[in-house]
């Protein structure tokens, strides 16, 4: 029997709650699923580690094991569930391989494999995280029911009100903190979309690979 899949589609901030199309298409494809699913569009709730928060309040009032949250500038493989059948019993927390863009100094952009690996990336199919962004994540019932409500998304600010952890870096330490791993596939790869793809951009570029997600 596979696992059973909570999904959450976050539509936030990012051109005004538009959703990428190929969201959709990935939402057609889930009919072919053999395995329990169950689908929530989360379009009502501000900020987004409030929205996230929300979302896992619902998830673990369900029966799925996994959940998966899906940001709407985000583009999904078909077959991102099959990585849920391919990794290990004791790995909590997944991620597909994706990317962000970040202006230069010169003006350029500069990309940032959204993970940071706790070691220097080789061929396997996964490699062990430190943190990784939240754009595409499953996360294992497990993780959240431990954690407890204190312990899930949330920013963190400094006395003058700048942001000095966002709500996926500090999600992924507490996890670890508690005992729990987080693991990159670099087998499955989802488009993260902005005004241009940057997964094309990155074949041509140098990646930056130890990087703060976003």
């Amino acid at each position: 029997m596979k696992a059973s899949v909570f999904i959450s589609i976050f539509t936030m901030s990012e051109r005004h709650g538009w959703l990428h199309p190929s969201i959709a298409e990935f939402i057609v494809g889930l009919t072919s699923q053999k395995r329990g699913l169950s689908l929530h569009l989360r379009n009502d709730h501000q900020p987004i580690d409030y929205a996230r928060n929300c979302a896992v309040k619902d998830f673990l009032a369900s029966n799925s094991e996994w959940s998966l949250s899906i940001d709407n500038d985000m583009a999904p493989p078909m077959n991102l569930l099959d990585m849920l059948d391919r990794a290990g019993e004791r790995m909590d927390v997944l991620v597909p391989k994706f990317f962000r863009g970040e202006q230069a100094p010169n003006g350029g952009t500069v990309l940032h494999l959204c993970w940071e690996p706790l070691a220097e990336l080789g061929k396997n199919e996964w490699c062990e995280l430190a943190c990784a962004g939240t754009g595409v994540m499953f996360v294992h019932r497990r993780v959240f029911e431990r954690l407890g409500n204190r312990g899930w998304f949330r920013f963190a600010y400094g006395a003058d009100g700048q942001i000095t952890n966002s709500e996926d870096v500090g999600f992924c330490q507490r996890a670890r903190q508690a005992g729990f791993s987080v693991w990159g596939n670099q087998q499955f790869e989802a488009d993260h979309c902005k005004t241009f793809s940057m997964s094309r951009l990155a074949r041509g570029v140098t990646v930056a690979v130890r990087a703060a997600p976003a």
